[in-house]
């Protein structure tokens, strides 16, 4: 996975996404934006509907970022997406962990230890 193709797979496998994104001009070409902002909330919703077929897709995806070798890919992961949810407290934490490659889950832990939740 590339920094400057990252949006571009997301709405690949996550179409859904792409109406809100659209929506969203200013956030057009900011990954970091993206996905605090978009993609954050999603898994909330997803969390909140108890959507575990969508939440495993996504997890997944967060597994295939954490795995790039491309390093703005990674950062993205966990400075907007993995730190954010950390911050947001142990229970969504505990409840998308079943979700999460080993690697995303060990950047996510990463987080969970530096907050001390």
């Amino acid at each position: 996975m590339e920094y400057n193709k990252l949006i571009s797979t997301l709405l690949e496998k996550f179409p859904n996404l792409k109406e809100e994104y659209e929506e969203n001009d200013h956030l057009w070409n900011l990954p970091h934006c993206v996905f605090e902002i978009i993609v954050l909330p999603y898994i909330m919703l997803l969390y909140q509907k108890n959507d575990n077929k969508h939440l495993d897709e996504m997890g997944q995806y967060l597994e295939q970022m954490c795995l790039s070798k491309d390093v703005k890919v990674v950062e993205v992961l966990n400075v907007s997406l993995l730190e954010p949810i950390a911050l947001k407290g142990k229970e969504i934490m505990q409840e998308i962990k079943p979700f999460l490659g080993n690697e995303t889950l060990e950047n996510l832990e990463f987080w969970e230890r530096k907050y001390r939740f």
